[in-house]
């Protein structure tokens, strides 16, 4: 173990990264910056020959650390450790900073150092450049100075550790992705007819969204000068809260007065919600808390048994077409109108309603399970990377 002596980043890279000799038939990876996500992995690693790179791209090779460079790709964690490239060399974007490990360091370790949220908000206050273009300096990466000096061999076991950890998240990444994937399978089959379930042999029917509902209307919001409509104990809904597809909880509150003075409207829980506008448009849920609503939010009441679920299932699947189909050009933009006359085709027999939509629902709950047990490796991962690299905890 070294002491608690610090040291710069830049003591761990080679300070000049050359470029070796590459024949023009040579096969490269192409990594361009969409191709790297924001927990640091290749998400798209094209094979292409050396005479079919563009001119002026980043060169690296495997092995070496990339870190984004370019505002906001830098603050959002931006990068990858090459140690799994396919291939010797490379080159990607030209917003990517190449760290090489030196002798006294490995490259996972850099990697990891630079994934720290300490690491990109300190950084973040000394990127330059104007708004929307500011970019941080790899002067400024090298001067970055650690919590500790680690050995080479305490480097090796940090990084043995969190990459455990990561190979953990992969797989439950994989994991959930192919269960995403039966469930799109299922809702072809089962939202369309094409597989009719056991015992099931009545006919569907078509019919108007405005058919199905007892109830459709939007919600408001209050005047936002007003700070005596804001912070009540009433629950309030805006079309971001519909992403979590069942409701639980909302941070939105408004008051009594916040309601009693504006268009938001009430909704009891178990009310299907659709957005309306923008880059939420056509995103369906459920609320399971009785809320307000504002104007980007459409309820959809219904007494009808096993049809909410159906409803709602059926705009998830539906949700690329309705937009395509009912709104043209500009940003998605739907109505109360354009929602009541959209077209559905469902069973008619109410049972069946209900066993489609409880085969999805279970589906739905299998991946929410998942996805929040990958959210607790995220966090166990973030706090070990935390104790780990800046030495507050030594495992050598």
């Amino acid at each position: 173990m070294v002491g608690n002596e610090k040291i710069k980043l830049g003591c761990l890279l080679e300070k000049n990264i050359s470029k070796k000799s590459i024949s023009e038939n040579e096969l490269v990876s192409f990594i361009p910056m969409e191709s790297v996500s924001e927990n640091g992995m290749i998400t798209d690693n094209k094979i292409i020959q050396y005479k079919d790179v563009k001119k002026g791209l980043t060169y690296f090779e495997k092995d070496d650390v990339l870190v984004a460079k370019i505002t906001p790709c830098f603050e959002n964690g931006k990068g990858a450790c090459l140690d799994n490239l396919p291939t010797i060399k490379g080159f990607g974007s030209t917003e990517f900073h190449v760290l090489r490990a030196n002798r006294d360091s490995i490259s996972r370790y850099v990697f990891y150092q630079t994934q720290l949220n300490s690491f990109r908000k300190r950084l973040e206050r000394e990127m330059v450049g104007s708004a929307g273009q500011k970019r941080v300096q790899l002067s400024v990466i090298e001067n970055y100075e650690l919590k500790v000096k680690h050995s080479k061999e305490e480097q090796k076991a940090i990084a043995k550790a969190l990459s455990d950890i990561d190979d953990l998240i992969l797989s439950l990444e994989k994991l959930i992705n192919k269960k995403k994937l039966i469930k799109e399978g299922a809702m072809e089959e089962l939202l369309t007819g094409k597989k009719r379930l056991d015992g099931f042999n009545e006919e569907w029917i078509c019919c108007k969204i405005c058919d199905l509902a007892t109830n459709i209307y939007s919600g408001g919001t209050p005047l936002t000068n007003v700070s005596k409509y804001y912070g009540g104990n009433i629950k309030w809904i805006t079309s971001s809260d519909l992403n979590r597809k069942m409701i639980t909880n909302v941070e939105g509150r408004i008051t009594e007065e916040g309601l009693k003075h504006s268009s938001a409207k009430m909704v009891k829980k178990n009310t299907l919600l659709i957005a309306l506008y923008g880059a939420t448009a056509g995103i369906a849920a459920i609320t399971k808390i009785d809320a307000a609503i504002n104007q980007a939010v459409l309820a959809i009441d219904t007494d009808m048994r096993g049809t909410r679920e159906f409803m709602f299932q059926w705009m998830q699947f539906k949700k690329d077409w309705i937009i395509k189909t009912y709104t043209q050009g500009g940003q998605p933009n739907l109505s109360g109108d354009i929602v009541k006359n959209i077209e559905i085709m469902l069973p008619i027999d109410f049972n069946e309603r209900e066993e489609i939509s409880t085969i999805l629902s279970d589906m739905d709950k299998e991946i929410e399970k998942l996805e929040k047990k990958l959210d607790k490796y995220k966090s166990i991962k973030n706090g070990m990377m935390e104790e780990l690299l800046t030495g507050k905890r030594r495992i050598v």
